[in-house]
């Protein structure tokens, strides 16, 4: 007999279609957050940016369209940082986490979550690896995703 599967717990691929509602939130709980369906895309990003915000050599990333996104507690808790031009980190006030990152110049109407923010991070996994040119020395990748030098491609 076979265990009955549960679509919020199955691992998601990027850009394929669903409506199941994954929460999120952050270290200390007061801000709340829920992404709907899988992402479009993710990617484990070794930028220095991502660097400096989390205090590790990478963050997986994904990226869920603007209206599949919504903070459901907590709102007046969060602050937001423009880490450059492109890059606006929202996190909680009160523990400093990351909560999602917002870009003013895409085009495609996303907002990047932190998959370890999710309440479950193994509703979807990493596609590629992405800033490599910035990936520090000691933390090669031992998989075999495809890396690219900057952002991942379109």
């Amino acid at each position: 007999m076979t265990e009955p599967t549960n679509s919020a717990t199955e691992t998601a691929t990027p850009g394929t279609a669903g409506s199941t509602i994954h929460e999120g939130g952050c270290l200390c709980g007061i801000v709340r957050f829920t992404v709907q369906g899988a992402p479009v895309r993710a990617d484990w990003c070794h930028c220095r940016e991502c660097q400096r915000s989390s205090g590790s050599a990478a963050i997986p990333w994904g990226a869920w369209p603007v209206e599949s996104f919504r903070i459901s507690e907590g709102q007046h808790h969060l602050s937001c940082f423009s880490s450059t031009y492109r890059g606006q980190r929202h996190f909680c006030r009160e523990c400093g986490a990351t909560l999602h990152m917002t870009d003013p110049t895409d085009e495609r109407g996303t907002v990047g979550v932190p998959l370890t923010a999710l309440d479950d991070p193994s509703v979807a996994r990493p596609t590629c690896h992405s800033w490599v040119s910035e990936r520090v020395p000691w933390a090669q990748a031992t998989d075999d995703l495809p890396a690219y030098e900057k952002d991942m491609p379109e």
